[in-house]
């Protein structure tokens, strides 16, 4: 909108808007001509009235666009802000590469003509900056400023006005403090204006320029222009308010990625730890699908077992053993690319992601390259020491594409290695599978489900204090004749593939109501069971329809039924997932995120989807030698547990140790073989009739 006043047949105009208001001013009696010839009249009170009404509207219009113009400025600076929280939180797990690569982004969204980063005892820049003689008082002069809040100037201080690289590229700074040493600072170039002015000049009466002009009634109205330097365009209030809301938001970062820094890498090594590990492998299946036409997209995984190195810690000692898995680091991050992950995933277990893969040929050199390293002796307490390394590989996309397989190919091929004895390396081969796999063609997992040859086994989750039964998980086993039981980890892939996902789990639906009508019959004092609903069933079947339909067949209900569901299962339609868990929630059934810390689910979405608990895997916590990296990945998924209002159980919890390290955290259930194996109906039975004897 323009403000247009009409005067003498001339508008002056305030634009830079649509809209146009005319005042009109010609309609008054009074004309003017020169200054000297106007004499002094009297209005009317219309005449006055008039003069008051339109300075009030124009006042009011004018307000308006100022509010107008601010609410435009918060709109865009929150939009910007936006942006770049999504650019940092995409950046890595790394704070410094997160920082400096976006510098030039937070640059240009509060409008600086440069930018400088100090964080770590490194310097970056961004822009137009001053030169390093200059930075070093600059340096001095912000280590003086607060650190609780951002500060600001819009002309250079009078102690840097002699250095003209700071008054050119410096006569207006933002500073972001980022803790004691760091800080972000923001800087914009002199503006140089010329003003003019009327009356006596603003300079000092014995200025020479001036002692000769007396002033008199004349030179006193005289015009006379002053050069202004040193000075910048101001930093609005908006500015102001957002460089304080993104000082917060960037220590909220740090503090997040300094707490990943711990719970995603081995704490005596400082290699990445097996989740980290888990989600490069996730990220690199990612890349390699979306850009699978593209040069170097493969990629290559490298498992590592140490040979003899057991007989070190029996002969030399647990320390000795620490020094010699530091050593194997070091060797191995010698082999690595820069972009590649060398991972501890736990004892003397080592893994290696290599991207930017150019044949199967690259993949032996690195593979015999990483067993070479490796042999090589080690000097130990005065003493050498020899151990070796097996290594199994296995390649992406040609293997397979799903990351759960390729560890599964590398470790086949490790296991190939082992079979063949040792200090040596493999790469997968189809074969491999067929010759230690049993056959799990898609016909005869049909002929399984007519057959009936599918059976539940059920292993207690118990109270992590005193130990009491609290539910029973059921677990999927085919039961081949003449064979033995197979897993359903063995056979679900094929399950998934042949999309026999849905029937499979009608199938455990049914046997576990069934099931519980059994028990109930017997009366048995009842807890909570749960099933895995997979990708396909969650994403495609009307859970809350079968459960009702069941529970109504069996006179059963449905209110004692909890599913365990991955993050994998919600990524195909977020806002969808959030319905339907709403629903079931709302039904009287709970439901779990199972293998929490291994999706890609952004935390925002996961606060909005109603899960009744978080299941977590134990393996995640190798706390051996690491107590402070336990102690801090614990405090983390607690404090995220809390957030989501969620029970947090902890499985798979194979050792003794293990389980009695749980029962002293603030953990509400416990699960995994140190408790109990997965049995048949009829032990559980047993556990149901003696629920405080586990």
């Amino acid at each position: 909108m323009a403000v247009i006043v009409r005067l003498e047949g001339k508008n002056f105009e305030e634009s830079g808007h649509n809209t146009a208001v005319v005042v009109a001013v010609a309609t008054l009696p009074c004309r003017f001509s020169r200054l000297r010839q106007v004499k002094a009249r009297s209005l009317s009170i219309e005449n006055r009235l008039a003069l008051e009404e339109m300075s009030r509207l124009v006042s009011l219009h004018l307000t308006n666009l100022i509010g107008l113009s601010e609410q435009r400025s918060h709109s865009d600076m929150r939009q910007r802000l936006s942006r770049l929280q999504g650019a940092m939180s995409n950046a890595g797990d790394e704070a410094k590469p997160a920082l400096s690569h976006n510098l030039g982004t937070i640059r240009e969204t509060f409008g600086g003509g440069g930018a400088w980063l100090r964080f770590d005892g490194e310097d970056f820049f961004a822009g137009l900056v001053p030169d390093k003689l200059s930075l070093a008082p600059l340096r001095d002069f912000l280590e003086l400023l607060p650190r609780e809040h951002v500060s600001h100037y819009d002309a250079l201080p009078d102690t840097f006005q002699s250095s003209r690289s700071l008054a050119a590229n410096a006569s207006g700074l933002l500073f972001i403090p980022l803790g004691s040493a760091d800080f972000i600072a923001l800087l914009r170039p002199e503006v140089i204006e010329t003003v003019s002015w009327a009356g006596k000049p603003e300079f000092p009466e014995d200025n020479p320029l001036f002692a000769a002009r007396p002033l008199t009634p004349r030179n006193s109205f005289a015009v006379w222009s002053q050069r202004v330097r040193n000075t910048a365009e101001q930093w609005s209030s908006t500015e102001l308010e957002f460089g304080e809301k993104l000082r917060g938001d960037l220590l909220l970062f740090l503090s997040t990625v300094r707490l990943e820094q711990i719970a995603l890498h081995d704490q005596l090594t400082g290699l990445a730890n097996r989740l980290l590990f888990e989600r490069r492998l996730q990220q690199g299946v990612r890349n390699a699908i979306l850009d699978s036409v593209a040069p170097k997209s493969a990629f290559a995984v490298y498992m590592i077992d140490l040979d003899r190195f057991k007989q070190v810690n029996d002969t030399l000692g647990h320390r000795a053993g620490d020094q010699v898995l530091t050593e194997v680091a070091g060797r191995l991050i010698g082999v690595a690319g820069t972009r590649d992950t060398v991972a501890r995933l736990g004892g003397d277990e080592f893994a290696i992601l290599q991207t930017g893969l150019d044949d199967r040929a690259a993949a032996v050199a690195t593979a015999e390259r990483i067993v070479q390293v490796v042999s090589r002796p080690y000097t130990i307490a005065g003493q050498t020491v020899e151990i070796g390394a097996s290594v199994g590989v296995s390649i992406c996309p040609s293997d397979t594409v799903e990351e759960s397989e390729l560890l599964e190919c590398a470790d086949l091929a490790l296991y190939q290695v082992k079979r063949s004895g040792r200090n040596d390396y493999s790469l997968y081969a189809p074969e491999m599978r067929k010759a230690i796999s049993r056959s799990t063609d898609g016909e005869l997992l049909v002929k399984a489900l007519w057959d009936s040859e599918f059976k539940l086994d059920y292993q207690p989750i118990v109270d992590a204090r005193s130990g009491e039964l609290r539910g029973l998980e059921a677990f999927l086993r085919w039961h081949q004749p003449g064979v033995g039981d197979m897993a359903a980890g063995e056979f679900m892939p094929v399950v998934e593939q042949k999309r026999l996902g849905p029937a499979v789990g009608e199938w455990v639906m049914d046997a576990v109501f069934k099931q519980y009508q059994e028990w109930l019959r017997e009366g048995l004092s009842m807890v909570p069971i749960t099933i895995n609903i997979g990708t396909d069933e969650f994403v495609s079947q009307d859970l809350l329809g079968q459960f009702e339909r069941l529970g109504a067949l069996y006179e059963t209900g449905w209110q004692w039924l909890r599913l365990d569901i991955k993050e994998q299962a919600l990524m195909a339609d977020v806002q969808h997932a959030i319905r339907k868990l709403g629903n079931l929630r709302e039904a009287g059934i709970g439901a779990n995120l199972d293998n929490f810390g291994r999706g890609f689910v952004p935390l925002g979405y996961l606060t909005q989807l109603p899960f009744q608990g978080i299941k977590l895997d134990a393996m995640l916590f190798d706390h051996k030698n690491s107590r402070p990296h336990f102690n801090a990945l614990f405090n983390v998924v607690q404090s995220i547990a809390k957030v989501f209002s969620a029970q947090l159980t902890v499985t798979k919890i194979e050792t003794r140790e293990m389980r009695e390290t749980l029962r002293n955290q603030r953990v509400d259930l416990l699960q995994g073989f140190a408790i109990a194996q997965p049995s048949e109906a009829a032990q559980a039975a047993e556990w149901l009739r003696r629920p405080d004897r586990l």
